[in-house]
Protein backbone atom coordinates (compact mmCIF):
# COMPACT_ATOMS: atom_id res chain seq x y z
CA UNK A 1 0.00 0.00 0.00
CA UNK A 2 1.27 3.82 -0.46
CA UNK A 3 0.38 6.67 0.79
CA UNK A 4 0.62 10.55 -0.43
CA UNK A 5 0.30 13.78 1.45
CA UNK A 6 -0.08 16.98 -0.18
CA UNK A 7 0.28 20.25 1.69
CA UNK A 8 -0.51 23.42 0.85
CA UNK A 9 -0.71 26.67 1.81
CA UNK A 10 -4.59 27.38 2.64
CA UNK A 11 -7.09 28.23 3.01
CA UNK A 12 -8.39 25.24 1.05
CA UNK A 13 -10.97 26.18 -1.71
CA UNK A 14 -12.43 22.44 -2.90
CA UNK A 15 -14.03 24.52 -6.07
CA UNK A 16 -9.90 25.13 -6.95
CA UNK A 17 -9.05 21.49 -6.70
CA UNK A 18 -7.58 20.38 -9.99
CA UNK A 19 -7.77 16.31 -10.47
CA UNK A 20 -5.34 14.29 -12.65
CA UNK A 21 -6.87 14.11 -16.05
CA UNK A 22 -6.13 9.81 -15.52
CA UNK A 23 -8.01 9.79 -12.55
CA UNK A 24 -11.43 8.78 -12.58
CA UNK A 25 -14.77 10.92 -11.90
CA UNK A 26 -14.73 10.45 -7.92
CA UNK A 27 -18.86 10.11 -8.69
CA UNK A 28 -17.97 6.97 -11.15
CA UNK A 29 -18.32 3.44 -8.71
CA UNK A 30 -17.82 0.99 -11.49
CA UNK A 31 -14.33 3.57 -12.83
CA UNK A 32 -13.09 3.84 -9.18
CA UNK A 33 -12.86 0.07 -8.72
CA UNK A 34 -11.33 -0.67 -11.46
CA UNK A 35 -8.49 2.18 -11.24
CA UNK A 36 -7.86 0.74 -7.37
CA UNK A 37 -7.75 -2.34 -8.45
CA UNK A 38 -5.24 -1.58 -10.97
CA UNK A 39 -3.16 0.07 -8.47
CA UNK A 40 -2.96 -2.65 -5.89
CA UNK A 41 -2.10 -5.05 -8.43
CA UNK A 42 0.95 -3.25 -9.56
CA UNK A 43 2.28 -3.45 -6.02
CA UNK A 44 1.74 -6.51 -5.27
Amino acid sequence: MAGFLEITKGPFRKEDTIFAPWSPEENDAEKVREFMNKIEQRLK
